[in-house]
């Protein structure tokens, strides 16, 4: 790897080491975005160049407003997703079993359950508590990753010989998360917590409520060939070249949005999920802040494009009859372009035309995915938000194998070149897309 890009992969590893839950990912953006001159959205009359950005929860929004009217600039929306599949911890259910605090778990979204098993697990999340520190109000507290506290351990194969012939594991009493019990004293629930708090100088006594998450303790690594090797790929990877593309880039006509959602692995119908009104609630503020005077959200939309980036499955050496040859993109070749029929993708012809204009200029190779015809596809917050807001749009990602594994695998090549590729369509004009003589 060029020194360029080995300090690309230690940001990019650091950034996702970091991002544990969704939570943790929408504050680790905000503070790169603050960093970077970003401030908090507010009241204040927007002018040409403004940078700003608004979290809420684990989600986040953030723009740079363009040099022209809004309305006739246009707006380039890319979006990618803060959450990643995983298990949840039930903490009020935490029982004493041979030595151990026994801790059932919901699971979220859809992981591959049975890498989970045998793996170092940490605690992460964030707790809702009594007012601490003299202040007047209750509050509520960071829970981030720091030492391995649980495990769930595998069924010896000696009591279970049809383990390797395909293993089924009940979700509540199979996945159970297993601490070692250090704290008889206390009461199951509040040792869990002891544990979670451990660091913090918050007593678990205080305690009101918990969101606390399992997950996976070894921290990213990239190999000198480039493979990065990583929890949450899907879809930290989206996110970490969002930000980059939006920091790299200058103003330009049209104004560059980037939009962080929270809750996709779990269908995106929340407050803070594509399919919510989160983003027409930020974009009427940006119309009735508008430089020059109030638009109307219509005349927004009408030049608006959607560039959804969500991982991609890539081609997988051992199980090549899974992908239609034609459509069978590989790691270190660069973005994908994801199709259907049937729109579980958001792709459409004017856009994808455009981003290949976009791609070959910025000197960035494009790959496309579109299931075997009997394999039914997935879906990403592309369709939920372009049918949400009537917009053009597209479905982007990086390839990975093992997608939904507790550690997933890619390449830190494809996510410079999906970086280079966003920061494109934030400088390119979107008359191709809205001023063709054909009819969209």
């Amino acid at each position: 790897m060029t020194a360029q890009t080995d300090l690309f992969a230690q940001e990019l590893c650091r950034f996702i080491d970091r991002g544990a839950t969704s939570l943790h990912n929408a504050c680790s953006l905000a503070d790169h975005l603050e960093h970077a001159g970003f401030t908090p959205l507010d009241d204040t009359p927007l002018k040409p160049g403004d940078t700003r950005y608004l979290r809420r929860e684990g989600a986040l929004l953030a723009c740079r407003v363009g040099t022209a009217p809004l309305h006739q600039g246009g707006v380039v929306i890319a979006a990618a997703h803060t959450d990643s599949p995983g298990l949840h911890l039930k903490h009020r259910s935490a029982r004493r079993a041979d030595g151990f605090l026994q801790v059932p778990v919901e699971v979220y979204g859809a992981p591959i359950l049975a890498t989970w098993l045998d793996r170092d697990l940490a605690l992460a999340g964030r707790i809702g508590h009594d007012p601490v520190d003299g202040k007047a109000r209750g509050g509520l507290s960071l829970i981030s990753p720091s030492t391995i506290t649980a495990v769930i351990p595998n069924l010896a194969i000696h009591l279970n010989r049809e383990i390797n012939d395909g293993a089924v594991y009940n979700r509540q009493d199979h996945l159970k998360a297993l601490f070692l019990d250090a704290a008889s004293d206390q009461e199951p629930e509040e040792a869990l917590l002891a544990l979670a708090l451990a660091g913090t100088g918050i007593d678990p006594g205080v305690v009101r409520d918990a969101e606390l998450t399992l997950v996976p303790a070894e921290p990213s690594r990239v190999t000198a060939q480039g493979l990065l090797l990583a929890p949450r790929i899907d879809n930290l990877a989206g996110c970490f070249s969002l930000l980059q593309a939006l920091l790299r880039v200058q103003a330009a006509a049209q104004t560059q949005m980037a939009i962080f959602y929270d809750h996709e692995e779990i269908g995106s119908v929340t407050a803070t999920g594509a399919a919510g009104a989160m983003t027409e609630h930020f974009l009427r503020r940006l119309c009735r802040l508008a430089p020059g005077g109030e638009i109307s959200l219509e005349d927004l939309l009408a030049r608006t494009v959607l560039i959804s980036n969500d991982a991609a499955h890539a081609r997988h050496p051992n199980y090549r009859d899974k992908h239609d040859d034609g459509y069978a993109p590989v790691l270190a070749g660069g973005p994908v372009v994801k199709k259907s029929a049937i729109r579980r993708y958001a792709s459409e012809l004017p856009v994808t035309s455009w981003i290949a204009g976009v791609a070959r200029r910025a000197g960035v190779p494009v790959q496309y995915l579109q299931n075997r015809s009997d394999i039914a596809a997935g879906s990403t917050i592309g369709p939920a938000v372009a049918s949400r807001l009537a917009i053009p749009g597209v479905d982007l990602g990086v390839p990975i194998l093992g997608m939904h594994s507790i550690r997933e695998t890619g390449t830190v090549g494809d996510i410079e070149q999906m970086t280079a590729l966003i920061a494109g369509t934030y400088k390119e004009d979107l008359d191709e897309i809205f001023d063709s003589p054909s009819p969209r």
